[in-house]
């Protein structure tokens, strides 16, 4: 019996064990046969026919599939090198089939297998449910149609699905590989020949010949095309003065607090658009016109290059545009004038210069001649090199690029501005270097992702612009809001006083818009908005470059240095390459900007949702940052070659070390992890410890920063918090008492001078009535009836203003009751004497 009749036979078999569900009446079977009817499958013999004959060609392209995988593996096992194994490799690639493509067409396979099975289960409760012997009869045959028809889909899914795997094992083999191997020969004596070969074929009378007709061709056909180019040209051109003004007259209101709003970036945003399409329009539509399905004729060639023109000029005249005077740039972004100036100046000559570079590279690419591409191609591609180097280090430059304003900041960005300046002069050098070495198709691929990555960038720019625009758009707002609610109590009050006084001569309190004002977004705001254009960007330059990292997989087979062992010589860990330390440091990178912004984040995502105070939000968020250097590290050492399972040693050994020499800056740390988690104190409370007093303010790794009342910052190490007597004003409870000695003369009415103070205390509104206030008598003094006063205060911070109101206000209501204070009273006798004194002998 087959696979399948056995897996039918079972299912039917459950189906007819299966009771019905308890609660719910049980249908009849006339209704639940009509419910799993199937229709009559005639066309199942044709799809069993169609799912063979996929079959068929799937296992026919699994065999070149197969052979094209040991040509390839044959070509790297020889060791060939240069340009003619190269072209073998990149026929490989052009004969393989796409395994995206396969990916899909196996899912829909899938998809197809499914539904055949479930209408095999439906069939076969439908012949259950039957009682006509005949029925019964014609459905056994149909449930074995449908068995067959399911058995050929199920070899056809097999077969697909290897093909599937196999195509995916070539194309990864030819990804890591091909990149790395030189597509041509290397610049000699026949390169002028080879270009003038190219040019001889661009400028041929016959060429051009060809391609006039094709796109009269085309416009015969569709003479609605070149209409509506025209008429968009032509439209475009004539209201290009308007659209200028329009995008001065909306820079207006920019900074206008009553007429300011986020659309005016919006229609800005359009306008720039409409400024920078006539050029990408005419060039796209020529490429249109061009366009024919002869592969290999220089009219589709042309139309390549004409559309790749248009795509090049569209992106990077659009930024020339955005640097326009009273544009996005200056008027909506505050962009610096400088950079925007640089910027605006060198896209003038590097965008035609880019532009005729990606029609000859691309026109010369789409004729499929190695002559053409190797020869003017190869020639046109180093042009744009030498032209996107130029463009990096006149907009880059130390002394006049967009770095210069930089200058007396002392930003990291300047600091490490020669870094940038090497990069990004170098790499467009080195690439067209690697053209004229031979390796043209690397430098093609990684040149046009550069490009698209200083495009992606500059686009992540503008994004944070919009977003940072919106913000303070919407921060304006509410300053004009909340300063017109002001406005309308003032003019309240102005009424009710006009009222009263009728011959008051003051004008009407008016709206002064020149005086609202509003600060900046606050740190987190903006530190939510870098993070999420940041990985917008990110994901971008992940699409942008996924393609070929796979080629970089070549790099994990370059080792640095030997493996760590341990004593009995067993490897711990892997051995690094060079392709482990580039993601080490791409891991370090990542570390540093999620320890730097993963808190903001948080605490502007989550911590303010909830009602915890200040100290909380901020103990999570420097957990957040331990915890976020914890994992990189551990992620850092496994990418290094260092496996903790396997290090224990090393970890002990460490320990030991850290123990004797370290063990100061260790136990600091650890109370840090303490003071975070137990919170003895916290950020904001006011402490003692030992002979300093103060307000938290930081708590770090090593030491917790306290101010003191002189506004002086004091490192106190994190272990005196743990193993010192600590005094925390505001722990659990910020309520203070306040303690005073009043003197009030002997014969003075003891009731009359506590009701007194009584008053005077109650006088004070910081004094809280819970816990309440107390006068007491407390002693006989020298020369006074000793009072004394204990009152409580919401907080420390009021602490010394309270006392200095308690005494005025106890002074006040005493000189008022005609109490006196005394002065403290001392009796000094003199006393005459027969002694004689050796000052009198000396006298005498």
């Amino acid at each position: 019996m087959k696979p399948l009749q056995i897996s039918a036979v079972v299912i039917s078999w459950l189906m007819l064990s299966a009771t019905p569900s308890y609660g719910a009446p049980c249908r009849p079977q006339t209704a639940v046969a009509e419910e799993l009817k199937v229709t009559a499958t005639p066309e199942v013999h044709a799809k069993r026919s169609e799912a063979l004959a996929a079959e068929r060609a799937a296992v026919v392209r699994l065999e070149q599939v197969e052979a094209n995988l040991l040509a390839v593996q044959q070509v790297l096992d020889i060791g060939l090198a240069g340009d003619e194994a190269g072209q073998l490799l990149r026929e490989a690639k052009l004969r393989a089939p796409d395994p995206q493509t396969l990916g899909e067409q196996l899912v829909a396979r899938e998809r197809e297998f499914a539904e055949a099975r479930l209408d095999h289960v439906r069939l076969l409760e439908r012949r259950r449910l039957e009682a006509d012997p005949e029925e019964v009869a014609r459905l056994n045959a149909e449930v074995a149609k449908q068995a067959v028809y399911q058995e050929a889909l199920e070899a056809a899914l097999v077969a697909e699905r290897a093909l599937a795997l196999r195509a995916q094992e070539l194309a990864s083999l030819l990804d890591t590989r091909l990149l790395w191997m030189a597509s041509a020969a290397p610049i000699g004596s026949k390169w002028p020949s080879e270009i003038a070969r190219g040019v001889q074929w661009a400028a041929s009378p016959g060429s051009w010949t060809e391609a006039l007709w094709s796109a009269w061709g085309r416009a015969l056909h569709a003479p609605w095309v070149p209409i509506a180019l025209a008429l968009a040209l032509t439209v475009l051109i004539g209201v290009r003065r308007r659209l200028r003004s329009r995008l001065s007259k909306l820079s207006e209101s920019i900074g206008t607090v009553s007429h300011d709003n986020f659309s005016a970036t919006g229609l800005a945003l359009g306008v720039t658009v409409l400024l920078s399409l006539p050029v990408p329009i005419a060039l796209g539509g020529l490429g249109s016109m061009l366009a024919t399905d002869a592969s290999d004729s220089f009219s589709h060639a042309l139309s390549t290059g004409l559309m790749a023109a248009a795509a090049v000029v569209l992106l990077l005249d659009l930024f020339r545009q955005l640097c326009r005077p009273q544009g996005l740039a200056e008027a909506h972004f505050q962009w610096d004038e400088h950079a925007r100036r640089t910027l605006r100046a060198n896209l003038r000559w590097f965008i035609p210069v880019e532009a005729g570079a990606a029609v000859v590279v691309a026109a010369c690419d789409a004729s499929g001649v190695a002559l053409y591409q190797d020869g003017l191609g190869r020639l046109a591609f180093v042009v744009g090199s030498v032209g996107m180097a130029l463009f990096a280090g006149r907009v880059f430059g130390r002394r006049k690029g967009v770095y210069a304003e930089l200058a007396t900041g002392g930003s990291w960005v300047w600091r490490l501005q020669r870094l940038w300046y090497g990069i990004l002069v170098g790499l467009p050098a080195a690439l067209g270097l690697a053209a004229v070495l031979g390796y043209y198709y690397l430098a093609s691929e990684v040149q046009s992702r550069v490009f698209a990555t200083g495009l992606v960038v500059l686009t992540g720019l503008v994004g944070y612009g919009f977003i940072q625009r919106w913000l303070f758009v919407a921060r304006r707002r509410l300053a004009l809001r909340q300063a017109r609610e002001k406005l309308q109590q003032r003019r309240d009050a102005f009424a009710s006083e006009s009222e009263e006084d009728a011959s008051t001569g003051d004008a009407v309190p008016e709206l002064d818009l020149q005086a609202i004002d509003v600060e900046s977004a606050s740190e987190q705001t903006m530190a939510l908005a870098r993070t999420v254009v940041s990985l917008g960007v990110l994901m971008w330059l992940w699409a942008v470059w996924g393609e070929i990292l796979p080629a970089l997989a070549i790099l994990d087979r370059i080792d640095l240095g030997q493996p760590m062992v341990d004593e009995s010589g067993a490897i711990i860990g892997a051995p690094v390459t060079v392709w482990s330390l580039l993601l080490a440091l791409v891991a370090a990178l990542l570390t540093f900007i999620a320890a730097r912004n993963l808190p903001a984040v948080l605490e502007l995502l989550v911590l303010q949702r909830f009602k915890i105070d200040h100290g909380a939000r901020y103990a999570a968020s420097t957990l957040t940052r331990y915890l976020a250097v914890t994992v990189g590290v551990v992620v850092i050492s496994n990418l290094i070659g260092i496996d903790w399972s396997k290090a224990q040693w090393i970890v002990a050994a460490l320990g030991v070390g850290l123990g004797f020499g370290l063990q100061e800056i260790v136990a600091n740390f650890v109370s840090g992890i303490i003071i975070l988690f137990e919170r003895p104190v916290r950020v904001g409370d006011t402490v003692t410890v030992g002979h300093d007093s103060g307000t938290v303010s930081r708590l770090r790794i090593r030491a917790t920063t306290i101010t003191d009342w002189d506004n002086k910052e004091v490192l106190v190490p994190n272990k005196s918090f743990i193993t010192d007597r600590v005094v925390n004003w505001t722990l659990s409870n910020p309520v203070t008492r306040v303690l005073l000695k009043v003197g009030v003369a002997y014969g003075t009415d003891e009731e009359l001078a506590q009701e007194t103070i009584s008053a005077a205390v109650k006088s004070v509104p910081a004094v809280l009535d819970e816990p309440g206030f107390s006068v007491l008598f407390v002693a006989f003094g020298e020369s006074s009836l000793d009072f004394e006063v204990r009152a409580f205060v919401p907080e420390l911070a009021k602490r010394m203003p309270v006392i200095h109101e308690l005494h005025t206000a106890i002074s006040r209501a005493l000189r008022a009751a005609e109490i006196e204070v005394p002065f403290p009273q001392r009796d000094l006798h003199l006393r005459s004497s027969d002694i004689e004194l050796p000052l009198d002998r000396a006298v005498g």
